[in-house]
C-alpha cells in the first residue's frame, strides 16, 4: 500500500507502485464477483419468494392436501375396519372348525347306525355278512324300496273297504 510518508522521503519505488495496481484490480474483481453474487442472491430470493406465494395461494394444491388428509383418514378408518373383521372371521372360522368336528362325528356315529341296519335287514331277508365283510349299499337300498313298496301295497290294500272275492 501507498504510505504518505515514503512519499515525502524519496517516492515510490516502480515495484511498489505495480504492486499496489495489482492489488486495486483483486479488489475490483472481489467488488465485481461480490455484487455478482449478491444481484444472483436476491433474484434467487424473489424467485424462491414467488414461488412460495404461488404454492402458498395455489388452490389446487391445497384442496390435494386436503384430500390427502381425508384419504389418510379414510384409511386408517379401513386398516381398522378390516382388523375388526379379521377378528370375526376368525371366529367365525373356529365356530365352523367345531361345527365340522361335530357334523364329521354325527356322519361316523350315523355311518355305523346305517351299517347296523343294513346288517339287520340283510339278516332278516335271508343274506348273511360276516363281521368283516362289505356291505352292498346299493344292493340293500334296492331291498328297502322293494320292501316298503309292498309294505305300502299291503296297508293300501287293508285300509280298503272293498269286499275282496
Amino acid at each position: 500500500m501507498l504510505n504518505p510518508t515514503k512519499r515525502k522521503l524519496g517516492g515510490y519505488k516502480e515495484d511498489d507502485v505495480n504492486k499496489i495496481i495489482d492489488y486495486t484490480k483483486d479488489l475490483k474483481k472481489q467488488v465485481i464477483v461480490l455484487n455478482t453474487d449478491n444481484k444472483n442472491k436476491d433474484i434467487e430470493i424473489n424467485k424462491l419468494l414467488k414461488e412460495n406465494d404461488t404454492f402458498r395461494n395455489n388452490k389446487e394444491l391445497v384442496k390435494r392436501n386436503e384430500i390427502i388428509k381425508e384419504q389418510k383418514s379414510t384409511i386408517k378408518e379401513q386398516k381398522q375396519e378390516i382388523n375388526r373383521l379379521n377378528g370375526v372371521i376368525d371366529i367365525l372360522n373356529n365356530q365352523i372348525e367345531t361345527l365340522q368336528e361335530k357334523f364329521d362325528k354325527f356322519k361316523e356315529k350315523m355311518y355305523n347306525f346305517c351299517n347296523k341296519i343294513c346288517r339287520a335287514l340283510a339278516h332278516k331277508i335271508g343274506l348273511h355278512y360276516d363281521k368283516d365283510d362289505e356291505i352292498d349299499y346299493y344292493e340293500m337300498e334296492s331291498y328297502t324300496y322293494d320292501i316298503n313298496r309292498k309294505y305300502d301295497k299291503e296297508k293300501n290294500k287293508s285300509d280298503d273297504f272293498e269286499i275282496e272275492m
